[in-house]
C-alpha cells in the first residue's frame, strides 16, 4: 500500500513481486475488479475490515487505512495462492 501510483500500477507491481512475471491485461483487469468489490465491502461495512485485521501475530499499522489495508490482504493472498505462485520450478 506504501507503493507509489494508483491502485492499477500497485497491482501491477504486486503481481510482478509475487509471482515475478508482468501479469497479462486480463489478470490485472481481474484483479482490479476484484479489489474495488472488496474496497466497497469493506468501506460499507466498518465491522469486517477489524475483524480481518486482528488475524496473525503482529498488529496492523495504525498509519494505513483499515479498510484499503484489509481489500489489500485479501487480494495479495489470493496471489500468494495461485498454484503458479505456490509451485514454482
Amino acid at each position: 500500500m506504501r507503493q507509489s501510483g494508483d491502485n492499477a500500477a500497485k497491482l501491477a507491481w504486486t503481481f510482478r513481486h509475487v509471482v515475478r512475471r508482468d501479469a497479462t491485461a486480463e489478470e490485472l483487469s481481474v484483479l482490479h475488479k476484484g479489489l474495488e468489490k472488496r474496497l466497497a465491502t469493506y468501506a460499507t461495512d466498518k465491522t469486517l475490515a477489524p475483524k480481518l485485521l486482528a488475524t496473525g501475530l503482529s498488529p496492523a499499522p495504525t498509519d494505513l487505512d483499515h479498510d484499503q489495508l484489509a481489500a489489500w490482504t485479501a487480494t495479495t493472498n489470493i496471489l500468494l495462492n495461485l498454484d503458479e505462485t505456490v509451485t514454482r520450478e
